[in-house]
């Protein structure tokens, strides 16, 4: 995933956007199809998102990254609400 500009951080494609970063674990990759030319193919996800998003979205993602230990996540979101974010 594509995490565009300054009011995007991980944290929010994690918990709000729907965006998805992660690659398959524990041995699921076994589950995969055959070679094809599709194996190639390389496609990503790009999000974007405003700051009144951001700044609506903050409380919950702040909440959730919380919830499951990750710190470090809520507290980069934190950061950037704190800083002057200038969109382009």
């Amino acid at each position: 995933c594509v995490f565009m500009g300054p009011t995007s951080p991980e944290v929010l494609g994690d918990y709000m956007a729907g965006s998805n970063h992660v690659l398959p674990t524990a041995g699921n990759a076994r589950f995969a199809s055959p070679l094809s030319t599709q194996t190639f193919m390389h496609a990503a996800n790009i999000m974007r998102a405003t700051t009144a998003a951001l700044e609506h979205l903050a409380d919950a993602t702040v909440r959730l990254a919380e919830s499951e230990g990750l710190y470090a996540h809520a507290h980069a979101l934190k950061i950037r609400l704190d800083e002057k974010i200038d969109e382009e």
